[in-house]
């Protein structure tokens, strides 16, 4: 069970990238893209339930480790490629994002406000180490969500 949850995990991993990749090179704005990003949870998904699809047991735990295991191998593929994309290959996305993230919030900012608002988002540190490894903690609770749907839906069908 560990090979065939560690495959799927490296597999998913390289799915998600894949796609990532793919509307990046589409249109870089989409490297921002919330619906693609949430969209990647259906991919987290199939892989889960294929790796622990064919596991009998009643133990709930078990399944729920395994499928958890592969969202936690999958993300860690994505956060990588996440900070290489945006340290290394293409830098100007960190500062795309920030002109995204100022003209969203600009319209629901007071005006006297505004500026303090641009200057806190022009001077925040975006898709750094830390900043990555926050966001993954934060994936990683959506992420347990999700492994606890699939491992539910996988353990109901095998009974």
């Amino acid at each position: 069970m560990k090979q065939k949850i560690l495959l799927n995990g490296i597999i998913a991993g390289i799915v998600v990238v894949g796609f990532a990749l793919l509307f990046y090179f589409m249109d870089s704005k989409l490297a921002f893209s919330p619906t693609i990003r949430f969209g990647s949870l259906l991919v987290y998904a199939f892989f889960m339930f294929v790796a622990i699809k064919d596991v009998k047991t009643e133990e709930f735990k078990i399944l729920l480790r395994g499928a958890f295991a592969v969202f936690l191998i999958a993300n860690a593929f994505y956060y990588v490629y996440d900070y290489i994309l945006f340290n290394y290959i293409d830098k100007t996305l960190i500062d795309m994002e920030k002109d995204m993230a100022i003209e969203m919030y600009r319209p629901s900012t007071p005006i006297t406000e505004q500026f303090d608002m641009e200057q806190g988002i022009r001077n925040a540190q975006a898709h750094t180490f830390s900043s990555n490894a926050m966001q993954f903690a934060r994936w990683t609770i959506l992420g347990f969500g999700v492994s606890l749907l699939v491992s539910y839906f996988v353990k109901r069908n095998n009974k």
